[in-house]
C-alpha cells in the first residue's frame, strides 16, 4: 500500500535466525548499533572530511574518547569544533584543550577509569576536580550507575555473554575494560555500589546534599 512504511526491529543483530535471514534478502537493511571504537574513528574521520577538515590523530582519538558513545554525540561535536576553527583547513590537539566543556568530559572518563582500576588517590584527586568545576553529583549518577551495573552484568555472566553492543553513556575506553574491572570487584560490592548510588539519587532530589561529600563518601564506600 502506498505512503505505508512497515518496521521491522531486531534487537539484537547477533540472533540470526532462519526467518529473520529471509526477511534480510528482501528488505533494507539499516545497523543502527553503536559501533566498534575502531569503526567510530572511521566516522570521525568520515564526519571532519565532510566538513572539509583536517584533523590529526590525535585529535581523533581524543573525539571518539570524549564522544564514542554514539555516532550523533560524536558528528555533534566534530560540528561544534568544525564551526569553532573557522576557515582553517586542519584541527590540531591545541585546538581541542581550548574547550572547557572538553576538558571536562575529559576528567570525567579519566574518573570512571580510576574508578574501574580502584586507584583510590587518583579517584578522589579527579572526583574533587569535576564537583569543584561546575559539575554535580545528579549529572555523574547516570554514567557511575551504568558503570557498575555493566559490572555486575559482567560479574553475573562470567563470560557467558559477548561484549555489549548497544548505547551506553560512557566513553568506549570505558566500556572495554568493564570486564576487566568488573574482575577486582565482588558481587556484592557491585551491588552495594548501586544501592548507594540510589540513596545518593534519593538525597539530592529530597533534601540538602553537598556533592563534594556525596562524591568523596562514596569513593571511599567503593573501593577505600
Amino acid at each position: 500500500m502506498e505512503n505505508h512504511i512497515l518496521v521491522l526491529i531486531n534487537d539484537d543483530w547477533m540472533a540470526k535466525s532462519k526467518y529473520l535471514t529471509q526477511i534480510e534478502k528482501i528488505i533494507s537493511i539499516i545497523d543502527v548499533q553503536t559501533p566498534y571504537a575502531q569503526d567510530m574513528k572511521k566516522w570521525a574521520n568520515f564526519f571532519f572530511k565532510e566538513r572539509e577538515k583536517l584533523a590529526h590523530s590525535s585529535v581523533v582519538n581524543v573525539m571518539v574518547e570524549m564522544a564514542g558513545d554514539s555516532v550523533a554525540h560524536l558528528n555533534n561535536e566534530i560540528e561544534k569544533v568544525c564551526l569553532w576553527t573557522g576557515d582553517r583547513d586542519t584541527i590540531n590537539s591545541e585546538d581541542i584543550d581550548m574547550f572547557s566543556g572538553w576538558k571536562r568530559d575529559r576528567q570525567r572518563w579519566e574518573f570512571l577509569q580510576a574508578l574501574g582500576g580502584q586507584d583510590y588517590d587518583k579517584a578522589i584527586t579527579l572526583g574533587k576536580t569535576i564537583i569543584t568545576s561546575n559539575d554535580t553529583m545528579i549529572s555523574l549518577i547516570y554514567p557511575l550507575t551504568t558503570l557498575f551495573q555493566e559490572m555486575l552484568f559482567a560479574k553475573m555472566n562470567n563470560g557467558t555473554l559477548g561484549e555489549p553492543r548497544g548505547y551506553m553513556p560512557i566513553p568506549p575506553s570505558v566500556k572495554k575494560q568493564i570486564p576487566k574491572y568488573a574482575r577486582g570487584f565482588s558481587q556484592e560490592k557491585l551491588e552495594c555500589a548501586l544501592n548507594e548510588l540510589g540513596n545518593i539519587d534519593k538525597r539530592q532530589k529530597t533534601s540538602y546534599s553537598n556533592d563534594e561529600t556525596e562524591l568523596i563518601q562514596f569513593i571511599g564506600h567503593v573501593i577505600g
